[in-house]
C-alpha cells in the first residue's frame, strides 16, 4: 500500500469521525495525470466546510504533506485542498448534487477506508 493511499484513507477516516456526509474516496490514478485520488465530503454549512479544510490541512501537514493550493474557502459551496497525489473536495450539500461530482467518477474505483485509523489532531 502507497503512503499516499493510508494518507487519503486516514484523512477521509478523519472526515468521517469529525461527522462528513457521504464520505468517498475516488482512485483517479487512470482518469487523470494531476492526483491518485480525490477525498470527497459534503456538510450542511460554510463553517463546517471551513472547519473540514482546516481539519484535512492539519492533517496533511501531520502527515508530512505540502499542500499546495486550497482553494474557495470562506467564499464558496465547494472547497478543494490540493496536496498534489491526494486532492480533497468538501462540498455543500446542495454544490454536490448540483454539479453531480459523484456521477463524473462513477466508473473510478472507491476505496474503503473503514479500517483505517483516524489522524489525532
Amino acid at each position: 500500500m502507497t503512503y499516499a493511499l493510508t494518507m487519503a484513507k486516514r484523512i477521509a477516516k478523519t472526515l468521517d469521525f469529525h461527522k462528513g456526509n457521504e464520505v468517498r474516496i475516488y482512485d483517479v490514478s487512470d482518469k487523470t495525470p494531476l492526483a491518485r485520488f480525490y477525498v470527497v465530503v459534503s456538510c450542511a454549512s460554510k463553517r463546517r466546510m471551513n472547519g473540514y479544510a482546516d481539519i484535512v490541512k492539519e492533517a496533511l501537514v501531520k502527515g508530512g504533506w505540502d499542500i499546495g493550493h486550497v482553494e474557495g474557502k470562506n467564499s464558496s459551496e465547494w472547497v478543494v485542498v490540493d496536496a498534489h497525489e491526494i486532492v480533497v473536495h468538501i462540498f455543500s450539500e446542495q454544490e454536490r448534487a448540483r454539479v453531480k461530482f459523484d456521477d463524473l467518477y462513477q466508473d473510478c474505483p472507491q476505496v474503503d477506508y473503514s479500517k483505517a485509523k483516524a489522524m489525532e489532531l
